[in-house]
Parts: C-alpha cells; structure tokens; sequence
C-alpha cells in the first residue's frame, strides 16, 4: 500500500534530518483507519519488520491488529534506500558538489558568480535542490552561458542554444534571477525585464541610441550622426566592427530613461553626445563607451538617471567600469531640495537599500544627498519629473 511506503519515506526523512528518535506515528491517520486497507498496511509493515528494517508498536490490547508507531532501525537505512530507489542525502550532496566544482571551473576567472557558486558549496541552499539535479544542472549550464555573454541574445535563441530547448530559460528564470542578484548587488532592486537587458538576454533585437556630433567608419563607409533626428539606433552587433574617426561633442551624457532622453536631445540639440543607457549598461553599451573613452580620453562624462537606490547604483557602476570621474547631473542636493515635492516616499525596505550606499566608496560625493532623502523620507524623484538641463562642464574640464 501507499500508505506503508510513504511510512519507509517519512522515516528516511527524519533519518537524514538527524532526529534522535525515528518513528512514526500511524494508529492515528486516516488511510490506516480505514477498514479497507489497514490490514494490507499491517501485512507489508510486518513483512518488513521480519526483514529486520524496522520495529512495530502496537495500540494496548490490539497486537497484531492496530499499530501505534512504527519506528526505524537505523542499521537498515542499506536496503530501505535501495527498495524505495531513493538515493541517501549525502550522496546527492557530493553529486551536486561535484556539479558545482564542475560548472565552477566553467565561468570567467574574475566572474562574480564565482563566490555565489563557492557559497554553495559551503551550504547548499535555494534555488539549489539535491532533490532536483536536472534543474541544478539547468541552472548551472545557464549561469556559464550568461557569464560568457559579449553582445545581447534573443532569450530563445540563448535557451536553445545554452539549454537545447527554446522554453527551457524562461522556467529557470526565478531561479536564476536569485543567483544574479547575489552575484551583482547592484541589480537588487531592478525589475525583472531591467536585470535581464543588463546580462544581455533580450525578447528582441537591441540598438544603442546615440544623438551627437560622431564620427564612425563601418565596412568601409563614414557615417556621422549628426545627420540622424532625432537619434540613430546602432545594433549591437555592430559595435565590434565600428571605427570611431571624430567626436565633436562638448561632453558625453548618458541618460538611464528614454523619455529624459528624447526630451534632453530635443532641448539641447547637437550640444553633447547623448547615450540612453535604459538602466544599467550591458556588455554592449559598455564597450561603446569604452571605445568613445579611450578615442577621447579628457571628454568630460556625465550621468543622468533616477535619483533613488537604482539610479545612484548605475553611476557607480560606471565609475567602477571605466575608472574615470562621471559627474552626476541633477542628481545633487540643489536638485532634491527643488523638487523633493515631486518624490516618492520611503518605506522600510528602501531605506534599508538606501542606506546601504553610503558604504560605497564610488559614490562619497553623493552622501549629501544620500543622507538627506534619509532624513526627509524621499525614496526617488525620477528623471521624467525634471526639465533637462545641460552639464556645465566648462568649469570641470581640464
């Protein structure tokens, strides 16, 4: 009967736990008390009991009729494992052991999912399960496969390529979205569709909307965007391939949002060299960025975004990639204390992300600011709220 199996189960549970009594108690249930089975459960329980996997109690005065309890003899777990075709804890922990190691040696040498995968190893927990080796080996093949992204992937041509089925990334994604956000702090507080853009799996085809006085040279022929309006989209794909020849811009602005953005070029047109970032920049937007960089290495770099946990997270993580100051634009006291009508208030979960930045060294000019939305209880004043205004960049320039 079932019911007599899942009695071996619920035993080998406690068994692995390390409880220090191991029994069940059976008299009580249901299934046992019904009259139509409890004597084929008493029949595989005593045949067992014979084989010596385990002891009987009986209800007083009703031996060999209704059981109380059924309790473990733990020098039996041997042959309970192999007739319930149920692998012991520990092996499933060193065959997930050995996964990890294995998909670990996979990642890039200075990978951050390196130590979210050596914190595993310590203690296996969620989205882990060595109940599921499939999943975790799902999981695992998918983690390299994103680590080793360079340019934006259709999410279904990554599964199919990754996973060998289209659909097969979209059910690891909860899972794999907890693993990120270890890996990249910085990603805690985006929305799903934001963090995925950021490891470079797209639903389509992505561009890289550049507005400016720039010069490229690609398979032989110039092109200058200046002659684009209000913006030209360049695809990913093209990057590798670009050869900047001349940037005329006065400055370099990137800009988290695409509203802010369109409204800042059409304010400030051919004034800069304006980039929308749509949040955190992939791997894509960075190497462009580079390349403007390293093309024009005293352009003054400026950011705007969010001024919220998001938006100041996204500065620091350009200042970390391109080891050069970017200047915040609006995103200072002067602008909080002119418009913090217009914010949204904190709550506890936003103060406690909040706050976490004033332990960023990237970000100690901000702190001001930081502090103050603390004390005032503003959790963001977004970009789309503000009127564009240019950088004054004349007084930082070298």
């Amino acid at each position: 009967m079932d019911l007599a199996k899942n009695v071996l189960h619920k035993l080998i549970d406690s068994y692995e736990r390390g409880a220090s009594r191991i029994s069940v108690p059976i008299g009580r249930q249901a299934e046992y008390q019904d009259s139509a089975h409890w004597l084929d459960i008493n029949h595989d329980l005593q045949k067992w009991e014979a084989q010596g996997w385990i002891s009987l109690t009986w209800q007083p005065h009703e031996k060999d009729n209704l059981l109380e309890k059924v309790t473990l003899r733990v020098e039996a777990v041997s042959p309970i494992y192999a007739y319930l075709k149920r692998c012991p804890k520990s092996t499933l922990q060193s065959q997930l052991t050995t996964l990890l190691i294995r998909y670990q040696e996979q990642l890039r040498p200075e990978s951050p999912f390196r130590a979210v995968l050596a914190e595993q190893l310590n203690k296996v927990s969620q989205p882990f399960d060595i109940n599921k080796q499939a999943d975790n080996e799902a999981l695992l093949k998918a983690l390299v496969g994103l680590d080793w992204l360079e340019n934006d992937e259709l999410e279904r041509k990554f599964s199919a390529r990754v996973l060998g089925d289209s659909k097969r990334f979209n059910e690891l994604k909860s899972s794999l979205q907890k693993l990120v956000k270890q890996a990249y702090p910085e990603f805690a507080d985006l929305e799903a569709k934001e963090l995925w853009s950021a490891m470079q799996i797209v639903a389509h085809p992505s561009h890289i909307y550049v507005h400016g006085r720039l010069r490229f040279r690609l398979h032989g022929l110039e092109v200058d965007t200046a002659i684009f309006s209000p913006d030209l989209g360049l695809p990913v794909e093209a990057i590798a391939q670009l050869e900047i020849v001349a940037v005329a811009a006065r400055y370099l602005l990137t800009i988290e949002n695409m509203t802010s953005f369109y409204d800042y070029v059409k304010a400030f047109p051919h004034d800069g060299l304006i980039l929308y970032l749509g949040g955190f920049p992939n791997h894509a937007r960075r190497r462009f960025l580079k390349r403007l960089l390293e093309f024009a290495p005293t352009l003054p770099f400026y950011h705007w975004g969010d001024m919220d946990y998001g938006g100041f997270q996204i500065l620091a993580h350009l200042r970390k990639e391109f080891n050069s100051q970017v200047f915040p634009l609006q995103m200072d006291i002067e602008t909080l204390e002119r418009e913090q009508h217009k914010g949204k208030m904190l709550d506890t979960s936003s103060r406690a992300y909040l706050a976490r930045l004033l332990k960023n060294d990237l970000l100690l000019d901000m702190h001001g600011v930081i502090e103050k939305m603390l004390a005032c209880n503003i959790k963001q004043i977004e970009q789309e709220n503000l009127a564009p205004l240019c950088p004054k960049f004349t007084e930082r320039q070298n």
